[in-house]
């Protein structure tokens, strides 16, 4: 099951723009796992249970398996054809 789950704000390391929930499968993030900024599609890891994120880095990127390329490629679309609807519709 998906859920959202709303933590104390944060700031992406890429763009700035705050953080204030995730969206996943399962428990509260853990150190390690990863998410995409919804706002500049930045892949960032988690540094603690408590939200806190840096930037992944290149060689963390290229360690990732095929699927999880294509899984992050697939969001980052959605995420693009989003915005684009959203600017559209404004």
């Amino acid at each position: 099951m998906i859920v959202t789950r709303r933590m104390a704000e944060r700031r992406c390391p890429s763009c700035d723009h705050a953080i204030d929930a995730v969206t996943g499968r399962g428990g509260p993030p853990r150190a390690g796992d990863l998410t995409l900024c919804w706002f500049c599609a930045d892949l960032l890891v988690f540094t603690s249970a408590d939200g806190d994120v840096r930037a992944a880095t290149d060689a963390e990127y290229s360690e990732l398996s095929a699927e999880l390329k294509s899984q992050i490629a697939s969001m980052r679309a959605e995420r693009s054809r989003i915005f684009a609807a959203q600017r559209g519709a404004s």
